[in-house]
């Protein structure tokens, strides 16, 4: 019995071991085809965007002939611009230098006639005008302090004239009552 049962057993293993075997060759059967299709799949793919590298390839093909064709055509273009550059900067560079001279001329014949410089009229005048405009400030300030103490004693007289009113009206109440009581 004993043997009978460790045939048993014996047999039982084996069979699972049989059938462990089985299912990881199914398992691993499973893998291959998996991967086969993924791999096909990916083929599928890398086949796609080679096709589709190649059309962006033939279009920046076109743009870089267009590119290069319409640059040709500017060159002159560009160049007559640059010389055109060349020529205003050459006369605005004249026409700086005529002024300067000018200027320096002018400045010459004021310093020369004591209209300007160090000692001119110019300076003495602008230094006049400038004394009188801090005068006409001093003063502006003076009215603005007369014009603060007019609208105090402005108040003041308000102030007076209701006492005034008040007194003028007692009185008329008292000459009021005079009256009466002599009557």
């Amino acid at each position: 019995m004993v043997k009978r049962l460790f045939n048993h057993r014996r047999k039982g293993t084996l069979f699972l071991q049989e059938a462990y075997s089985r299912v990881k060759g199914l398992r691993l059967l499973q893998s291959y085809f998996a991967q086969k299709e993924n791999t096909a799949h990916k083929a599928e793919r890398v086949s796609h965007h080679i096709g589709a590298q190649k059309e962006t390839h033939e279009q920046l093909q076109g743009i870089i002939a267009a590119f290069e064709e319409r640059s040709a055509r500017m060159e002159p273009d560009f160049v007559e611009l640059g010389q055109s550059l060349q020529s205003l900067y050459e006369a605005a560079t004249g026409l700086a230098k005529k002024v300067n001279d000018r200027l320096a001329g002018f400045l010459q014949t004021l310093t020369e006639n004591q209209i300007g410089g160090e000692d001119g009229i110019a300076k003495i005048a602008i230094e006049d005008l400038n004394a009188r405009l801090t005068d006409i400030s001093h003063l502006l300030g003076s009215l603005d302090s007369i014009a603060g103490e007019s609208e105090k004693l402005s108040r003041g007289v308000a102030a007076i004239d209701r006492v005034g009113f008040t007194l003028k009206t007692t009185v008329f109440g008292f000459a009021m009552e005079s009256v009466r009581s002599a009557d």
